[in-house]
C-alpha cells in the first residue's frame, strides 16, 4: 500500500505540473493520467496477465488518434505523461529515483523553448518534486531490506507517515531554493526605447506607442489569405492580431497595451463553415496568431488565449504556417467583469482641451454603434492621413495625440494608430466601451486571394454596441488609406527586394496545407510506431521470462503471501524485509497453534528439493485467533 500510494502520489504531482504548464493540452494529459490511474488500482491478480501495459498502450493510442499532437509541446505532452506512465505504473521499488533525470531533461526543455519567467516557475515545481521522490525511493529502498522480498505488496498504512517526513523536508528545502532563484534572478525592468516588441503571450509590452517608430514600409508577404469556398467579398479585408484594451500616459508618451497574465488553453474546432479558406503566415511576428475579422474557428491545436480573445501559440513564429479559417461573422461578447476597463482613460489625459470637440458633439447621447460611426466621420473631416513628415509632437501632455487633435489644421496629420488611439479615448470619454485592435488590413488581389504584406500593418477600434457584442470601426479614411498604401507598395516593391513568397512560385494553400502536415506527421508518427513496438517487445518479454520461471517458487510464494496477508490482518507488524519464519513463530505464539511441520515442508521445498507442501491452515489460525481475542 505504501508503495503504491507513493506513485500515484507523484504520478498525480507529474500530470499536474503539465497541465500548469502547458494548459493547451491538459485534455490530453488528463486522459493519459485517468488510464495510468486505473493501471495501477486494478486488482493486483491482474498483473500476471500485464493488464495495466495493455491498458496504458491501449489509451495512450487512443488519445494519440484522437488528439494527434502536432506542434513540438503537444508531442511534449504526450511524450512526457507516457513516461511518467512507464515509470511509475505499476508500482515498481526503486523507479522512484528515476523521475530526477526526467525533472532534468524536462527543466531543459522548458528553459530552451520557453521564456525566463516560465522556466523559473517551471524549476520551483520540478526542483522539489525531483527532490521528494529521490527521498521517498531511498526510504522505500531501505525499508525494503536487503533481500527486498517483493511479495509481500500490502505494508501497513501508518508506515507511510515515515515517507512523507523525508518528502516533506526536500520539498520545504526545494522550494526555498526556487523562491531564491527566482527572487536573484528575476525578469530585470526594460527600459522603453519606443520600440515596437515582439509579439508574445507575455509582456507584451508597447504595442500601439504614438511618439514611437514609423509604421512598417516592408514589402514582404506577412500573410495570405484563399478562399476555398467563396470569392473574396470586394473592398478592404482585416486580418485580426490583437485587441489592446489599457492606454498609458507617461508625460507626453500615449501607448496602447495588453499586459494581462492570465493566459489559457481553448480549444477551438475545425472550421466547418459555410465559407472557408487557407491563411498562410510568414514567419516572424511572434506568438500571435493571425485570423480573419470575425472568424470563430481555425484548424490548429495548442491555442493559448487571454481576456481579450487575442489567440496564441508559443513557437508559431519561428516558421511559416498553413491552417484553415473560417470566414463567418462571429460575434464576440464583451467580459461582464470588464466594463471599466474598456472605458478608462488615464487622468493625465483629462488635462488636454477636450472642451474644444466635446462642446459640439455630445457623443453620450448616442447609442455606443451610432458614437462610434459618428466619431470616425468627425476624424475623417476633422484630420488627415498621412505616413511620412509628420508634425512634431507636443512637448505637453498627450504628446502627439494632442497635436493630432487640438493643434492647426495643418499640423493635424497621423496614421492609422492616430485616428484609432483619438477615436477609442473620445468614445471612452464619451461613457462607451472601447478598445485599439492591431492587424493588418489589404485589398491587394492576386489570382490566389488577398495578399497581406508588412506595409500592410493597421489600427482600428472595436466598440461594444447595445446587445454587448464587439463590432468592428475603422476611423481611418478609407480612401485615403487605399490611394496611399497603392502608391507606397508600387513604389516600395519596384525599388525593394522581392516579396517573401510570389504568387507565380506559391503552390495552392491546399496543397501547401498537405505537404506541411505531412512533413510535420512523418517523422512523430514513425517515432509513435517505435515506442509502441519497444513497448510491446517488452510486455512479450516480460511474459516469457515469468513463463520461465519455476512453477514450484511461484506456488511457494503465493502461499507465503496468503500467510503475511494473515499475519497483517491480525495486527502482527509486516514490513518488507520480514521472513516466513518470523511470520510463522509469531503466528504460533500467538494462536498454540505448531506451524513448525509446514514450516518445516515449506523451508525444504523452497530451499531444497522437498515435496510442494500443504497450504498453511489459514482458518484454523484465524479461529484460533478469534478465540484467543474472545478470552
Amino acid at each position: 500500500m505504501t508503495l503504491a500510494l507513493s506513485h500515484i502520489a507523484f504520478f498525480c504531482a507529474s500530470a499536474w505540473y503539465l497541465c500548469a504548464f502547458f494548459p493547451a493540452h491538459g485534455t490530453m494529459v488528463v486522459s493519459l493520467a485517468a488510464a495510468g490511474l486505473a493501471a495501477e488500482l486494478a486488482a493486483f491478480k491482474w498483473r500476471a496477465y500485464y493488464i495495466a501495459e495493455a491498458l496504458l498502450v491501449g489509451i495512450g493510442l487512443l488519445v494519440y488518434g484522437r488528439w494527434h499532437p502536432e506542434d513540438r509541446e503537444a508531442w511534449h505532452s504526450f511524450i512526457g505523461m507516457g513516461m511518467v506512465c512507464w515509470l511509475l505504473v505499476p508500482s515498481r521499488f526503486g523507479w522512484l529515483r528515476y523521475l530526477v533525470p526526467l525533472a532534468g531533461l524536462e527543466m531543459l526543455f522548458v528553459g530552451i523553448n520557453r521564456d525566463g519567467a516560465i522556466s523559473r516557475s517551471a524549476s520551483m515545481a520540478l526542483v522539489p518534486l525531483a527532490l521528494a521522490a529521490l527521498a521517498v525511493d531511498a526510504w522505500l529502498m531501505s525499508a525494503s531490506g536487503a533481500r527486498a522480498s517483493m511479495r509481500h505488496r500490502a505494508p501497513r498504512l501508518g508506515m507511510l507517515r515515515w515517507a512523507l517526513i523525508p518528502a516533506a523536508i526536500a520539498a520545504i528545502l526545494g522550494l526555498g531554493v526556487g523562491l531564491t532563484i527566482a527572487k536573484d534572478e528575476g525578469p530585470k525592468p526594460r527600459p522603453n526605447t519606443g520600440k515596437k516588441h515582439g509579439l508574445g503571450p507575455r509582456n507584451l509590452g508597447s504595442i500601439i506607442d504614438l511618439d514611437g517608430e514609423a509604421i512598417s514600409k516592408d514589402p514582404g508577404i506577412a500573410a495570405r489569405l484563399n478562399w476555398e469556398t467563396h470569392r473574396p467579398p470586394p473592398g478592404m479585408v482585416y486580418l485580426r492580431a490583437l485587441a489592446l484594451p489599457r492606454i498609458r500616459c507617461e508625460g507626453s508618451r500615449v501607448t496602447w497595451e495588453d499586459d494581462s497574465e492570465s493566459y489559457t488553453g481553448i480549444a477551438i474546432p475545425t472550421a466547418a463553415t459555410a465559407a472557408t479558406g487557407f491563411l498562410y503566415r510568414a514567419a516572424g511576428g511572434g506568438d500571435v496568431v493571425f485570423r480573419p475579422e470575425g472568424s470563430s474557428t481555425l484548424d490548429l491545436d495548442g491555442l493559448l488565449t487571454n481576456p481579450e480573445d487575442n489567440l496564441f501559440r508559443l513557437g508559431f513564429g519561428e516558421s511559416q504556417h498553413v491552417y484553415r479559417v473560417s470566414l463567418d461573422s462571429a460575434d464576440r461578447a464583451v467580459r461582464a467583469d470588464a466594463g471599466s476597463t474598456y472605458r478608462r482613460v488615464p487622468g493625465d489625459l483629462n488635462s488636454m482641451p477636450w472642451e474644444r470637440i466635446e462642446g459640439r458633439h455630445d457623443w453620450r447621447r448616442y447609442a455606443p454603434e451610432n458614437a462610434a460611426a459618428a466619431v470616425c466621420r468627425f476624424l475623417a473631416d476633422h484630420c488627415e492621413y498621412r505616413t511620412q513628415n509628420l508634425p512634431k509632437p507636443a512637448n505637453e501632455t498627450g504628446g502627439a495625440l494632442r497635436t493630432f487633435l487640438f493643434a492647426s489644421e495643418t499640423e493635424r496629420l497621423g496614421h492609422c494608430q492616430y485616428f484609432a488611439s483619438a477615436a477609442a479615448i473620445l468614445l471612452r470619454r464619451a461613457g462607451h466601451q472601447a478598445r485599439c485592435v492591431i492587424g493588418f488590413a489589404s485589398n491587394e488581389r492576386d489570382d490566389q486571394g488577398v495578399v497581406f504584406r508588412g506595409m500592410h500593418a493597421h489600427a482600428w477600434i472595436e466598440v461594444a454596441d447595445s446587445y454587448g457584442i464587439w463590432r468592428r470601426f475603422d476611423p481611418t479614411p478609407a480612401q485615403s488609406l487605399s490611394e496611399q498604401r497603392d502608391r507606397e507598395i508600387a513604389a516600395e516593391v519596384a525599388t525593394t527586394r522581392p516579396p517573401d513568397i510570389s504568387p507565380e512560385d506559391m503552390k495552392t494553400a491546399a496543397e501547401i496545407l498537405k505537404v506541411a502536415q505531412e512533413r510535420r506527421h512523418g517523422r512523430w508518427r514513425l517515432f509513435a510506431y517505435a515506442v509502441a513496438a519497444l513497448a510491446a517487445a517488452l510486455i512479450i518479454w516480460r511474459w516469457l521470462r515469468r513463463a520461465r520461471r519455476d512453477p514450484r517458487r511461484l506456488e511457494l510464494e503465493r502461499r507465503a503471501d496468503d500467510l503475511f496477508r494473515l499475519a497483517s490482518g491480525l495486527g502482527i507488524s509486516v514490513t518488507p524485509a520480514t521472513t516466513v519464519t518470523m511470520v510463522a513463530q509469531t503466528m504460533s505464539a500467538r494462536t498454540g497453534i505448531d506451524l513448525s511441520p509446514w514450516l518445516d515442508a515449506h523451508l525444504a521445498a523452497r530451499y531444497g528439493t522437498g515435496p510442494i507442501p500443504e497450504p498453511w491452515p489459514i482458518a484454523q489460525l484465524r479461529e484460533a485467533a478469534k478465540r484467543q481475542r474472545q478470552r
